[in-house]
């Protein structure tokens, strides 16, 4: 069989955007850090406490949190270069539930915007106080420190009840890796 017909069946069955879908994974990793650099930004959450951390202490995440002074605008550009990264329009931007918050989302396999597998890329919000901050890579992240008291106001609120156990088993991990077990 050729690879012109396995291309066709592939194209015809509707699987061949899954391939597309996987193979660019790695670039549009490579694109949103190179964006959050380039533009000086503050990645927070999972992937900052994970970038301060080692396996087996890292937890499984697919979207960057990030901190921008207009988040709005942030997303656009970024959706924009995301686009242009994967070669199409596969990528768009919505409000996120926090009144201020955006979010680019990707458009999924099945390569429609706003259906069930649509997944979220990036949030991307803005933080008012100066937030403390390490480097890593020529990367922003979070330090371990505004991440703990994150989690320790979202463990005190009931509004978050839905992320109490999320964020306890990360508050486990900070306070291990503040312990001497990181790179802090």
């Amino acid at each position: 069989m050729s690879i012109r017909t396995i291309y066709d069946k592939l194209e015809n069955s509707g699987e061949l955007s899954s391939l597309d879908y996987a193979a660019t994974q790695g670039k549009i990793s490579r694109a949103v850090k190179q964006f959050i650099k380039d533009k000086n930004l503050i990645v927070h959450g999972a992937k900052a406490q994970n970038a301060q951390s080692h396996f087996p202490l890292t937890r499984a995440t697919r979207d960057y949190d990030i901190i921008a002074k207009n988040p709005k605008l942030t997303a656009q550009e970024l959706d924009r270069i995301l686009d242009k990264a994967r070669g199409g329009n596969y990528h768009y931007t919505k409000p996120a539930v926090h009144k201020g918050t955006h979010k680019v989302m990707d458009v999924g396999a099945d390569l429609i915007k706003n259906t069930d597998d649509d997944f979220t890329l990036a949030d991307l919000t803005e933080i008012k106080r100066k937030l403390k901050t390490i480097k890593i890579n020529g990367i922003s992240y979070s330090h371990l420190d505004e991440l703990e008291k994150r989690k320790l106001k979202s463990l005190a609120s009931k509004q978050f009840i839905f992320r109490h156990q999320k964020d306890k088993e990360d508050l486990k991990i900070i306070q291990k890796l503040k312990g001497g077990f990181g790179w802090i």
